[in-house]
């Protein structure tokens, strides 16, 4: 898959969290994500990725929502994901 760079940066003025860290990616990064995600959950951190999105649901909303919510947001970058 290539390089993987990960970037973090704290969302705060948020008075209530859905999860401490909202993971975005491309799709064919799924298998990296989903480790990195569980390494995380590992150490007691509640994530939310595109993997949660329920079945019907308004993706953009549940996206912007769940974005807004995190305390932090982690970028994973690649080939893929900047095209």
């Amino acid at each position: 898959m290539g390089e993987t760079r990960l970037f973090c940066r704290e969302r705060k003025g948020y008075s209530s969290f859905m999860a401490d860290i909202f993971i975005s990616h491309a799709r064919t990064d799924r298998d990296t994500v989903q480790k990195l995600a569980s390494a995380l959950e590992a150490d007691n951190f509640s994530i939310w990725w595109d993997q949660r999105l329920e079945s019907g649901a308004e993706f953009s909303a549940d996206i912007e929502r769940e974005l807004n919510a995190a305390k932090a947001v982690i970028v994973c970058w690649s080939k893929d994901s900047i095209k």
